[in-house]
């Protein structure tokens, strides 16, 4: 897998572990389980997804909490 990185070159998924980069997280509402799609900063580290969050009342942390299975979508490939 590739993505766009800066200055338009092409950067492989392995080669960024480590480097921040915009995904969005899709999760699943606590109280009604409909999908929740939200646009983040994300860090591939040791093959896992990282995301950062301010405050530990954000809804889609809550619901990532309430329902651990979430989508990840970056460079037109869900995981």
């Amino acid at each position: 897998m590739t993505r766009q990185g800066t200055r338009g070159r092409v950067v492989p998924a392995e080669d960024r572990a480590g480097n921040s980069f915009l995904a969005v997280l899709v999760t699943r509402g606590r109280k009604t389980r409909r999908e929740h799609a939200v646009t983040l900063r994300a860090v591939l580290y040791e093959g896992k997804y990282y995301f950062s969050r301010r405050r530990p009342d954000s809804d889609w942390f809550k619901n990532a909490l309430q329902h651990e299975t979430v989508d990840i979508i970056f460079g037109g490939r869900k995981v």
